[in-house]
């Protein structure tokens, strides 16, 4: 299951840049809903998760060689989570703050929905905050 969660505009400082601790808390809350997944058996994957920690990694070592990833490029993630997406059967979107406004979540579903025959499922009594 492709796990769908918000990230960008929950990431985004007053002036426009990228918040690193808004971007860790984004990351621990899609990871805890990859936990409560697979204490119900189900195997999930969460692009928000690996890609939201490269970033960290990268911020945390101030990427020497002036390469780093952007994680506000919409585009390039877009891209990146492409072959994720395509490689599930469903996706699955909990009921995170920001959920319904997320452009990324809102066009991951409505491809899969105008796409394809995999279910989308959404569920209540994530976790907030």
């Amino acid at each position: 299951m492709y796990l769908a969660t918000p990230y960008t505009k929950r990431v985004r400082k007053e002036g426009g840049g990228w918040s690193y601790e808004a971007s860790l808390h984004a990351s621990a809350q899609a990871a805890r809903e990859l936990g409560r997944l697979a204490r119900v058996q189900v195997t999930g994957i969460s692009p928000i998760v690996q890609s939201a920690e490269m970033v960290h990694a990268e911020a945390f070592e101030r990427c020497r060689d002036g390469t780093a990833l952007d994680p506000l490029d919409d585009a390039f993630w877009r891209e990146w989570c492409r072959p994720l997406l395509y490689a599930s059967c469903a996706v699955v979107v909990p009921d995170l703050d920001g959920w319904q406004a997320s452009e990324g979540v809102h066009g991951e579903v409505m491809w899969v929905l105008s796409e394809t025959n995999w279910p989308v499922f959404f569920y209540a009594e994530a976790e907030h905050g």
